[in-house]
C-alpha cells in the first residue's frame, strides 16, 4: 500500500511540474499580423475572432473604436517591418499603410494571446485636443511653481533633467492616437522625446518626458493606446 502510495505521488508530481507553453519566433509576427487583418476589416467585425486574440475578452472589445478612428485616418495597411524585440513576447511593428503608417507594440503571454497592446499613427497630425494640450505645456516649460506646478500634470515635466533643457519647440509629431499624441522636442539645451494624453473631455490627463539618449525602446514602449 505504501509502495502505491508512493507511485501515486511521484505521478501527481510529474504531472505538477509540466512546462508551460514556450512561445517561438513565429508567435509574435503571427498575432501582429491578425491584429492588422483586423484593423484593415473592420467592416466584417468578428468579436469571436477578436477575442481569441486576445488574453482577456475585455482588452478585445476596447480595441474596436480605437482601430475604427485610426483606420479612418491612414487607411488600410500591408507591408510590415519590425522597430524592435525584446525576447519571444514584446515587440513593436510598423505598418505601411494608404495614407501613413501603423504602429503596434505587442506583449504576449505564455499561450500566444495578446496580454496588452500599444497603437498609433504616423504621418499624421494630432486631434484637436491633443494639438492644443500641446500647446499648453509647450508654454509652460521650463517649469516653474507659479505655472506647471499649479497643475497635476506638471510633474512630468518637474525632472531637473528636463528644466535644465530650457525653452522647447516642435521638431515634429511622432506617433498619434484619438487622445494622446507622442512628440520629437527640440530644446535651448538639448532634445526631448514627450507624450501627452487628453481625457475625453480634452483635460490634460498626463504628461511624460524622456531623454533622446536614452534607449529610444523605453520610449516607443509608451507610445499611444486606445
Amino acid at each position: 500500500m505504501r509502495f502505491l502510495g508512493l507511485m501515486l505521488l511521484g505521478t501527481l508530481g510529474l504531472g505538477g511540474c509540466a512546462k508551460s507553453p514556450v512561445l517561438d519566433a513565429n508567435d509574435l509576427p503571427r498575432v501582429a499580423s491578425e491584429y492588422v487583418a483586423i484593423f484593415n476589416d473592420l467592416d466584417s467585425w468578428d468579436e469571436a475572432r477578436v477575442t481569441a486574440l486576445f488574453a482577456k475578452p475585455s482588452k478585445a472589445r476596447a480595441q474596436r473604436g480605437h482601430m475604427q478612428w485610426m483606420h479612418a485616418q491612414v487607411g488600410d495597411c500591408g507591408e510590415m517591418q519590425p522597430i524592435w524585440q525584446v525576447g519571444s513576447a514584446r515587440a513593436r511593428y510598423g505598418f505601411h499603410c494608404e495614407r501613413g503608417d501603423l504602429e503596434v507594440h505587442l506583449r504576449l503571454d505564455k499561450q500566444g494571446n495578446i496580454a496588452g497592446v500599444i497603437s498609433g499613427v504616423a504621418g499624421v497630425e494630432p486631434t484637436a485636443p491633443v494639438a492644443e494640450a500641446f500647446k499648453t505645456v509647450l508654454a509652460a516649460m521650463p517649469w516653474s511653481d507659479a505655472v506647471a506646478g499649479q497643475h497635476a500634470w506638471g510633474d512630468g515635466i518637474m525632472p531637473r533633467w528636463a528644466r535644465k533643457r530650457g525653452q522647447c519647440e516642435l521638431d515634429r509629431v511622432r506617433v498619434v492616437s484619438q487622445y494622446v499624441g507622442m512628440f520629437d522636442l527640440r530644446c535651448e539645451h538639448g532634445n526631448m522625446y514627450m507624450k501627452v494624453a487628453v481625457k475625453k473631455d480634452g483635460a490634460i490627463g498626463a504628461v511624460q518626458v524622456w531623454r533622446p539618449e536614452e534607449d529610444e525602446a523605453v520610449a516607443f514602449r509608451n507610445k499611444p493606446t486606445g
